[in-house]
């Protein structure tokens, strides 16, 4: 009978610690009143966030426990990045693909650990949108559009926010996709 190490469950672990760690942080922000639940409509609510993961990490106490969740999640894969760069350096022939997937597995864990360290809200200073197009499962972008709040426009509710640009935007691109091909 072959052994196994207990080391064979860090990814296991990984991905369940950190899909739970995302749902406690949703389950907090709920708790206080910072974004709405999935089941609602966004509409009922119109002083609350819709329940993106962003958003509900964004304040505190939420946010704390947002930071460590990345921060041991980001860690577990460093660790299942080095074994498995352990695990293939004696079967592989062509040591540089080895060290450049490292390489790059380490800089996503330091990103992933950025991200769960500085969280930022920019809906209340800009909005924007990307329309994109799919073919053969590659996305490509067509168009993004941006807008900056103006001063009166911040002190509005969320939903009103993206109502109001939404009928601006609406307006405004009419004309371009009248006279342009695409």
């Amino acid at each position: 009978m072959k052994k196994f190490s207990i080391w064979m469950f860090l990814p296991l672990a990984f991905s369940v610690f950190t899909v739970a760690g995302l749902w406690i942080i949703y389950v907090i922000a709920i708790e206080n009143n910072k974004i709405i639940p999935l089941n609602s409509k966004y509409m009922i609510s119109e002083s609350k966030y819709p329940p993106f993961i962003s958003l509900a990490g964004n304040n505190p106490p939420a946010s704390c426990v947002f930071s460590q969740v990345m921060n041991v999640s980001a860690f577990a894969a460093f660790v299942i990045g080095v074994f498995r760069y352990v695990q293939v350096k004696p079967k592989i022939i062509k040591p540089w693909i080895n060290i450049s997937s490292l390489t790059a597995f380490s800089l996503f864990c330091i990103g992933v650990s950025l991200i769960g360290n500085f969280q930022t809200d920019a809906l209340d200073t800009g909005l924007g949108a990307m329309l994109s197009q799919s073919v053969n499962g590659i996305e490509h972008p067509i168009m993004y559009l941006s807008q900056k709040l103006l001063d009166w426009e911040t002190s509005l509710m969320v939903m009103k926010r993206y109502t109001i640009l939404e009928q601006e935007w609406h307006l405004d691109l009419v004309p371009i996709f009248v006279g342009s091909k695409l």
